[in-house]
């Protein structure tokens, strides 16, 4: 989630120095094409967060915010996507439609991450409880 604010905040900070350089050959389109992802990110991130309670869990995203119910989740579990680098691993809600819920903004480097490890602990305990236990299904 830091990631993405800074990368917001970059491209806003870059797109405010162009608009506050402007001179004759600045080129418009480079601004506002620079400028529109960095306001995006720079002001959505912040309220980009993943809620868990025993009733649901609430997921709100950069596009969008989805509550998920446990009744629909199938099985919680470790998505990953790889990249050049790094592969950065992230929750997955397996809901019982076949669809699957990525919680993207919980996302961490490193296939042992503590804190992706913890949050998958919890949402996959709370699951077992709405079901009656560990085996009861």
């Amino acid at each position: 989630m830091c990631v993405h604010f800074l990368i917001g905040f970059v491209a806003l900070a870059t797109a405010t120095g162009g608009l506050m350089a402007m001179s004759e050959s600045a080129d418009y389109v480079s601004l506002v094409l620079i400028g529109t992802p960095g306001v995006w990110l720079t002001f959505r991130v912040p309220f980009c967060r993943t809620v868990v309670s025993s009733e649901s869990v609430i997921y709100h995203g950069l596009f969008a915010t989805r509550r998920v119910r446990w009744e629909e989740v199938a099985n919680v579990e470790k998505g990953i996507v790889g990249g050049a680098l790094a592969a950065s691993y992230f929750p997955v809600l397996d809901l019982a439609s076949g669809k699957k819920v990525e919680l993207l903004m919980l996302a961490g480097y490193g296939e042992e991450n503590r804190r992706v490890l913890r949050s998958i602990g919890v949402m996959t305990e709370l699951l077992a409880g709405r079901r009656g236990g560990p085996g009861m299904d």
